[in-house]
Order: C-alpha cells, then sequence, then structure tokens
C-alpha cells in the first residue's frame, strides 16, 4: 500500500514539472519581450542554397563580425557576453566582448565565438559572434513567403531589413523582422 501511495506521489511531482518546466520557459520569454531593452540588429544576406528549415526564418546580422582590439583567448564554441551600444539610427553596434561575465548585463548579450581568424601579430583578430537568436518563427503558410522578402530586401541596398530584439540581463528575444519599418507579416498579408 505504501509502495502505491508513493508511486502516485511520484507520478504527481513529475505531471507537475512537465507542466512548470515550460510555463517557466514560456513566462521567461514573454517577461523578456515585455520589460527588455530593445535593440535593431540590420539584417545582411543569407545563403540562398539553404536559408530557411522548417517554420523560421533564417537571419544573419551585419554585427555577426566583430575586430577585436585586444587579444582575447577565446575559440570557437565559447561563451561570450557581448556589450552593445545604439548608433544614431537606433542599430545595435557591438562596442566589445568578452570571455568573463561582467557585473552588469545591461546592454549585454550572451553568445557563443563562431570562427575566429587570428592575424600572425595577434592584434585585431576577427571574431564571429553567433547570436542566440538568429531564427524568427511564423505561422507555416507565412514563413517561405516571408523569407524570400527577407532575401530579397537584404538584397537591395535602397531597403533597411532589421530585426527587432529585446534584451534582458543578457537574454534576448526576437520581437519582429522589418522591412523598410512594415512588419514582415503584414508584407506577406500585403503581397498574397
Amino acid at each position: 500500500m505504501q509502495n502505491k501511495l508513493f508511486l502516485i506521489s511520484l507520478f504527481g511531482v513529475m505531471v507537475l514539472l512537465q507542466w512548470f518546466v515550460p510555463s517557466k520557459m514560456i513566462w521567461n520569454q514573454e517577461d523578456i519581450l515585455t520589460n527588455g531593452e530593445m535593440y535593431k540588429f540590420e539584417c545582411k544576406p543569407i545563403d540562398p542554397y539553404d536559408p530557411f528549415r522548417g517554420k523560421y526564418i533564417t537571419l544573419r546580422f551585419e554585427e555577426e563580425d566583430f575586430i577585436m582590439k585586444d587579444h582575447l583567448d577565446i575559440k570557437k564554441g565559447d561563451r561570450i557576453y557581448v556589450a552593445l551600444r545604439k548608433d544614431t539610427d537606433g542599430y545595435a553596434k557591438v562596442e566589445s566582448i568578452s570571455a568573463s561575465e561582467p557585473t552588469e548585463l545591461d546592454n549585454i548579450v550572451i553568445a557563443n565565438a563562431g570562427w575566429r581568424f587570428m592575424r600572425e601579430d595577434n592584434l585585431n583578430d576577427q571574431v564571429n559572434i553567433n547570436f542566440p537568436f538568429n531564427r524568427f518563427y511564423m505561422e507555416e503558410s507565412k514563413a517561405k513567403p516571408a523569407e524570400d522578402l527577407v532575401r530579397e530586401s537584404t538584397r537591395d541596398s535602397l531597403l533597411s531589413t532589421y530585426a527587432i530584439v529585446m534584451i534582458k540581463d543578457g537574454n534576448a528575444v526576437i520581437k519582429d523582422v522589418m522591412v523598410d519599418g512594415i512588419p514582415i507579416k503584414d508584407l506577406v498579408e500585403k503581397n498574397k
């Protein structure tokens, strides 16, 4: 009898955890969208051969490649802390990167180091930043047309294409993708 009660209690805890974990993840994302600071990340063209996988748009950003002024001992896959600032047009610019966690996470996004180009003199190494927000999820029927619009607009120098990214405590969530100030979802609807 006691064994049966234990198993029922264990099952109840398991069910609660299965509800708690996804709920907590959703709540964290919504908190970032509601209370985070907005940054605009300028998009750049993506590889046309494999830009779309599933129900999201794959995005690349101008700020992915950063030339370091100071030599940092980082390698591909390492966690890095990217300090951001906004330029006069409101676009995010990478100010610096660090391998050690800063005391304040304001204007910081936690990312991973990608490839690295090291010069022989170890000065001004270039590092690729793998931002944790390179996918914008959409309704399945709109994703492919949206991906086509983003690809075309990033190749057109007269159009500004950017992602609105909300950042809070080092975490980031894409709120929207814009083409010349118009949300990508609205453009897809307009072009139907």
